[in-house]
């Protein structure tokens, strides 16, 4: 596996099919090039072409890349594989290194920087009346920090938070409103409308680069929240 020197120009490209919107972003030296290219499902078999067009705009050949990043979830099982499969595939191919960023972690990221907030719970619609659940408290920088571990379940299932429940962010905000208000009107705050946005997963993607945390494409591989629930031992 080879990449770049810090003495030659990063140019990380990135890609979050994490959620419904297909989103790619490019950093190039200090510029970002961003796209939000509507529906994962409507676009995916055009990504190879719209990956090609963002780089060509922007001047960059694929052998200048220094690394893919993606949105590691979890969220969408379908946009999940396929943007594993993409990014596994010109990776490889380019022997350069894939640096996962989990999406809860760039939702965290846009909270902390857009609010006074030192922790925040994200919340992610999963089915029904079930949610996946990480919580945060802010870094160096605004940087998210995880406190603990990913949880799925039904928002019953719950305990209602008795300290640190500033914000609550995330679509499964909503989730919780509907079926558990007690869990949902813990917290200072509720932002429903945050999600994950290239530009921020483009920032993280940066500062792990930067600190070498990234993995061989062919070891890149999604969040899968309900498979490490499942692998717990049972007491």
């Amino acid at each position: 596996m080879t990449h770049q020197t810090t003495s030659q120009m990063t140019n990380i490209l990135a890609i979050d099919c994490a959620f419904s919107q297909l989103q790619l972003g490019l950093l190039h030296g200090d510029k970002v090039h961003c796209r939000e290219l509507g529906e994962v499902r409507d676009h995916s078999r055009h990504l190879l072409d719209q990956i090609d067009r963002l780089l060509s705009d922007a001047k960059v050949s694929p052998e200048q890349l220094s690394a893919i990043a993606f949105g590691q979830g979890p969220g969408s099982f379908t946009g999940l594989r396929i943007a594993v499969g993409v990014v596994q595939g010109l990776a490889y191919g380019l022997e350069i290194p894939v640096i996962p960023i989990p999406s809860m972690s760039v939702i965290a990221t846009r909270v902390f920087r857009d609010y006074s907030a030192e922790h925040v719970t994200v919340a992610l619609h999963a089915r029904a009346d079930e949610v996946y659940l990480a919580r945060f408290q802010s870094g160096d920088n605004f940087l998210p920090v995880q406190v603990g571990r990913y949880e799925v379940g039904c928002v019953i299932d719950f305990a209602i938070p008795t300290q640190h429940c500033e914000i609550l962010a995330g679509g499964g905000a909503n989730t919780f409103a509907e079926f558990a208000p007690g869990y949902f009107s813990a917290f200072d705050q509720t932002l429903i409308s945050a999600q994950s946005n290239i530009g921020d997963l483009i920032e993280l993607a940066k500062i792990e680069f930067e600190a070498g945390r990234w993995v061989d494409p062919m070891a890149a591989s999604p969040i899968y929240v309900r498979e490490e629930v499942a692998k717990k031992p049972v007491l």
